[in-house]
Formats: structure tokens, sequence, C-alpha cells
């Protein structure tokens, strides 16, 4: 169980949690989100999936060589491809689907029904808003959020800050009561403190029952 955190607030009101890698670790299927995407855009091209992977890849490199090092979403990554924001929701919503990937987690129930006596929370994705949903109730932990916003509200993935100001206007919480949780430094931590947000980095669900423990 590792976990980092980061400008903690004095006092916590909001929590956006990240979904993908952080309220469930399936590596494979995490990799395979991605990788269905990039196939339908390959096979749009008329290229090959390897070709597609290798071109998706570079574009990263690309990207992280512009920017400090840090990665970005796929999102923008095809955004760059001239790929449209409405297409990659279209691929979400219809390749995506957690059924055989994901089972019901009580015990990442119980620790956010407990996180939610105390506090807001809402999910942010990179994902659809119908896919998040999906994950969520797969889970079995849907009643535990207030709200979800993908793709289809933010307009804009992750690590782009428009999806983190959104989730606190949502909350009707100042950024400096939030703290952002996920597993991806670049994608889920920066973009919140660079808002003057708190975060939590993770590397799975785990660590989700200490979190009342750690933002005291």
């Amino acid at each position: 169980m590792n976990y980092t955190l980061y400008n903690i607030p004095a006092r916590t009101k909001g929590l956006i949690f990240d979904i993908d890698g952080t309220l469930y670790k399936n590596d494979a299927y995490c990799v395979e989100q991605g990788d269905c995407q990039i196939r339908a855009w390959a096979d749009l091209l008329h290229i090959s999936h390897e070709e597609g992977r290798r071109r998706v890849e570079e574009a990263q490199q690309q990207y992280a060589a512009n920017h400090d090092g840090h990665r970005t979403s796929l999102a923008t990554i095809m955004q760059g491809f001239g790929i449209s924001i409405e297409q990659c929701m279209e691929w979400r919503r219809t390749l995506i689907d957690p059924t055989g990937w994901l089972t019901a987690d009580p015990e990442l129930h119980t620790a956010l029904a407990a996180l939610k006596e105390r506090f807001t929370i809402i999910a942010l994705t990179n994902n659809s808003f119908h896919t998040g949903h999906k994950h969520l109730a797969t889970l079995g932990i849907s009643d535990c959020f207030d709200t979800v916003l993908g793709l289809e509200q933010t307009k804009r993935g992750k690590p782009d800050p428009t999806g983190f100001q959104m989730a606190a206007d949502t909350l009707h919480l100042a950024p400096s009561e939030i703290i952002s949780i996920g597993d991806r430094y670049d994608v889920d931590i920066v973009p919140a403190l660079s808002l003057g947000m708190g975060g939590i980095l993770v590397d799975g669900p785990e660590i989700i029952p200490i979190i009342p423990q750690l933002i005291v």
C-alpha cells in the first residue's frame, strides 16, 4: 500500500476520485480501455493496430518532451490526430464494457460510504459519463458518489484542469477545500495542485479505508 500526500487542506470538505486504477486495480482492463480506441482509430486510417499504437506512443513522448516529462490523456492525443471529443466519447460508450473485468467490491463500498458521511464526493473520469457510471455500478459503489463528471461535461481530458474546476463548482466548494485522489501524478494530482487543491497519489483502492486518518 503506497501513497503520497500533497498540500492537504486544513479543512477538507470535498473529495474528487479518479476511477480507473484508483477505485479498482486491473492493469489489463485499463490497458484494454485505451487499446480498443486505438484499434478503432487505426481501422479508420486503414493502418495496422501495431502502427496505431506506435503513433500514439510517439505522440505521448512528444507531448511529454514539451511538458516537463508529463504525459496526457488518450483523448488529448486523439484530438491532436483530428479525432473529435464526440468521437472519443462514442468509442468509450460503445467499446468499453466492465462486464467480465470488474465485480462488486463490498469492502470498497463500506470505505466510501464512511467517507460520504463526512465529505461530498465526486468522480472525475477521462471516460465518458456513461462509462464512468457503468464502472461505479459494476463495483457496487454508485450510491457513494454525488455525481460523475465525464468527457460529456468537461469536453477536455485530464490533465487539463477544466474538469477539476468544474468538480469544485459542482460541489459548491473552493479548490482549497478539496482533495483529488488518483493513481497518476501527472493526470490526477498536478492539475488539482495547480488550482490550489490537495492531492493523494495512490496505487489502488487499498488506501481508501485509511483516508480519514490521512486528512485529519
